[in-house]
């Protein structure tokens, strides 16, 4: 499952895949095999590109370069179809980009709710 979440590079720093599986196993919320099924089913069968039009609130668009789960060309679909939404990308991450990249991902994020 790591390589769903997490970019190639990631895996280049022996340290970095040792801690992501000591935060999986020290979760203080485990799912069970079924929950985890029916989460999957549930992202499979969401479908919400219809009300995209009508969100009015400031929306940023975040993605990862390297993202399998929802890549940066499917993220601008979703982009394209909320009105002035703001596109940004972390470069060399994947969908937890947030654990790959912090600093990137931080500054991306202020830097929108500041403009």
């Amino acid at each position: 499952m790591f390589y769903w979440i997490f970019s190639k590079s990631f895996f280049e720093n022996n340290e970095n895949p040792e801690n992501a599986v000591r935060l999986a196993v020290e979760y203080p919320f485990p799912q069970s095999k079924t929950a985890f099924k029916h989460q999957v089913e549930a992202i499979k069968a969401f479908n919400c590109q219809e009300g995209l039009s009508g969100i009015t609130s400031k929306t940023m668009i975040l993605c990862g370069e390297k993202d399998l789960l929802f890549s940066p060309e499917e993220s601008l679909r979703v982009l394209q179809a909320i009105p002035g939404a703001e596109f940004s990308v972390v470069k060399r991450a994947a969908h937890a980009m947030f654990l790959e990249k912090p600093d990137e991902t931080t500054n991306l994020i202020l830097n929108f709710l500041k403009s």
